[in-house]
């Protein structure tokens, strides 16, 4: 049985076990989790075409966002402060739930949309610039979570071993 969760209820569940496998996206508590890292997404700069920094196809430097407006996605807002904010680099205008709303916002207020961009979100990028960010931090991963203390079920585990993350 497969649901999709908001990942705020994703560990709660995991946890309380409710849900015996979670998928998130995210940061997550070490506390009573057991995780298996899944897959790995660049954090990506979506620019609108007439933006000065959608001129460029080289990684945008962080400095280069310095005063810009940033629409950004909950599930990589503390790896967004933790690395813009070594460089005072950002400001963050609006935080959305999904990558679409940010796209959207850079489209249509002129700012950039920092978001975790993988081949779902193209369609919602055209008349997009997609520019890498030049910085090895600017990634996030998906991770599988069980309770370090629950057995799973046989099931559990052939999924977990079907996709590669148990052996």
């Amino acid at each position: 049985f497969i649901h999709k969760l908001f990942g705020d209820f994703v560990v709660p569940n995991v946890l309380n076990n409710i849900t015996e496998i979670g998928l998130v996206r995210a940061s997550i508590p070490q506390y009573g989790i057991g995780n298996f890292p899944y897959e790995k997404d660049d954090i990506v700069a979506i620019i609108s075409k007439g933006h000065p920094l959608s001129k460029k196809d080289t990684p945008v430097e962080i400095e280069a966002f310095h005063g810009i407006p940033l629409a950004i996605s909950f599930d990589i807002s503390d790896t967004v402060y933790t690395v813009f904010g070594q460089h005072a680099a950002y400001n963050v205008a609006i935080i959305t739930f999904i990558n679409e709303t940010a796209i959207e916002w850079a489209r249509t207020f002129n700012s950039i949309a920092i978001i975790p961009f993988s081949d779902a979100d193209t369609r919602h990028t055209i008349g997009m610039v997609i520019r890498p960010i030049n910085d090895p931090g600017m990634y996030i991963s998906s991770v599988f979570l069980i309770r370090k203390d629950r057995e799973l079920s046989y099931a559990g585990k052939l999924f977990l071993e079907e996709i590669g993350v148990l052996k």
